[in-house]
């Protein structure tokens, strides 16, 4: 039962990929040198494990709704790559192989067609399901292994799927998933363990806007002195506690393991 016992950080804050002054911006743009670190590292991991193939025309289970079904039925791979290629750049890694990646650029304008904006959450969502693993691209092996297991082929059918999206917002399940993934999405490279104080709150007022809690801790994170910082069992651990104790805090042991957050956030 540990939502979030913090400790004072001694370590600097860590550069936010591709910090800018736009909230929409900061949801997208990362470093140069951390996206290309963590493309040779990409690079490395596809090298030593070999993909399993794409199968195109796997037929939808019994339990899909018929409108699922029909878009199953008609999905076509073919479609989808040239979706792809729609938004695609090459990308030079470590000056010797290309990969085809929709860039920062191609993301925009894929947004644009789907009529979101940069700061819509549902970007996170959509991110998540392509398990893409850079701020502001896609790999077209993220893109089009992720659009074909959700059998979508087109930007009429991811934007018909959009409020699905949305509405996983709201699954208890669901959301823990997308809270999870986002983290780590947002960390600077594999081996960074937090994100820091300003990112965070901007993240937990994206996803948990309508929560309980949010807006209070958000201004204490960022009016407290003790840290800099916040790690994944902080993060992941302040969804449970948002999930589980309401406004008037009842159930709430403030001399349990929680003692420390509650006795701050109550004050």
């Amino acid at each position: 039962r540990r939502f979030l016992h913090f400790e004072a950080a001694s370590t600097e804050p860590q550069r936010y990929m591709g910090q800018k002054s736009s909230k929409s911006k900061k949801s997208l743009k990362s470093e140069n040198s951390s996206s290309s670190k963590r493309r040779k590292s990409r690079r490395v991991k596809n090298e030593e494990t070999s993909s399993e193939p794409v199968v195109a025309d796997v037929a939808p289970t019994k339990t899909k709704k018929a409108k699922s079904r029909k878009r199953a039925e008609s999905f076509s791979m073919r479609k989808l790559e040239s979706l792809f290629d729609e938004y695609k750049e090459d990308v030079d890694v470590d000056n010797e192989l290309e990969e085809e990646i929709i860039g920062l650029d191609g993301v925009e304008r894929f947004l644009v067609d789907l009529e979101l904006e940069l700061d819509d959450p549902v970007v996170l969502v959509l991110s998540f399901h392509l398990s893409a693993e850079i701020m502001g691209e896609f790999t077209k092996e993220e893109f089009v292994e992720g659009f074909s297991t959700l059998r979508l082929d087109s930007i009429e059918a991811i934007k018909n799927k959009i409020p699905e999206f949305r509405n996983e917002l709201n699954n208890e399940d669901d959301l823990r998933a997308i809270f999870k993934y986002t983290f780590s999405y947002y960390k600077e490279d594999e081996k960074v363990r937090s994100i820091d104080l300003e990112t965070a709150t901007e993240l937990i007022q994206l996803l948990l806007k309508d929560r309980p809690h949010v807006d209070k801790f958000c201004k204490f994170l960022l009016e407290q002195e003790s840290y800099k910082v916040i790690n994944q069992d902080q993060w992941v651990s302040f969804l449970e506690f948002s999930l589980t104790v309401n406004e008037e805090f009842d159930g709430y042991d403030l001399d349990g393991a929680c003692m420390y957050l509650g006795k701050n956030l109550v004050n």
